[in-house]
């Protein structure tokens, strides 16, 4: 169960750490893009940066 922190060159706190912060950047961009729905001309870039954002930090944790 817990061999996967493992598998990516991670330790458990590192893997838990990266989980919450992607956490943290999902909940920030669903409810910045639910804004944007509403309102389009607040947060153009917002959900574009976060993805990126992800991108980088699956990039650049862990070994690949």
């Amino acid at each position: 169960m817990f061999s996967h922190p493992a598998e990516v060159c991670m330790t458990y706190g590192e893997h838990a750490g990266l989980a919450i912060n992607f956490t943290g950047l999902f909940l920030k961009g669903a409810a910045l893009s639910l804004i944007h729905a509403v309102l389009p001309d607040l947060f153009l870039d917002t959900t574009t940066n976060i993805n990126r954002r992800i991108a980088y930090l699956l990039e650049t944790k862990g070994c690949h």
